[in-house]
């Protein structure tokens, strides 16, 4: 397959999940007062936002037709 082709369809691919499939995120927050310290982690899950997602798919698709419109 030519390398247009491939990296095409791995981004529409990957587009297409990043509308579903959460990434995953973790923060931490520290507290010291003298000889205590408090630290906080927290996790997150979120989806990527719609407008990245949508130009990962519409990038995949480009490179996808670019690939396939190649002279061989």
């Amino acid at each position: 397959m030519r390398p247009l082709v491939v990296m095409g369809i791995a981004l529409l691919v990957v587009g297409i999940l990043s509308f579903f499939v959460p990434v995953p995120t973790s923060t931490s927050h520290e507290f010291k007062a003298g000889d205590t310290s408090l630290k906080i982690t927290t996790r997150h899950r979120e989806t990527l936002p719609p407008l990245a997602s949508g130009v990962l798919c519409v990038a995949g698709f480009g490179l996808l037709i670019a690939g396939l419109r190649q002279p061989v």
